[in-house]
């Protein structure tokens, strides 16, 4: 990653699907898994877009207490599963965590890399 002039990213990722809730409006609940993780953001893919740089709240689970904050859309890319299917590979950066949660997410992520 330090290596890497194009990398960007500030924190360590690591590829585990974990099961994470996307609340994009009232009562609209997108329940995906992750792709990858870090202490930053999650990556995922899924059926619907989002707009970008919207702000949705997330709830994560690493285990069986979630990890429960905001996340905004930070990337955006659409796709082609099959013929006539597309999915959304989306990134998303935390957004209003609490420093407890992102230190959790911290070690769990060095734990599995």
């Amino acid at each position: 990653m330090k290596g890497d002039p194009k990398e960007r990213r500030r924190f360590r990722r690591a590829s585990f699907p974990c099961e994470i809730y996307i609340l994009t409006a009232p009562l609209h609940v997108i329940q995906c898994k992750t792709e990858n993780i870090g202490a930053g953001g999650v990556r995922v893919l899924i059926d619907e877009n989002l707009p970008l740089h919207s702000i949705v709240g997330l709830k994560l689970y690493l285990s069986k207490k979630p990890i429960e904050c905001r996340g905004k859309v930070v990337w955006i890319v659409k796709r082609k599963i099959e013929e006539k299917d597309f999915k959304f590979d989306i990134g998303l950066e935390f957004h209003q965590i609490s420093s407890e949660d992102r230190q959790i997410i911290g070690i769990f992520v060095k734990s599995l890399v």
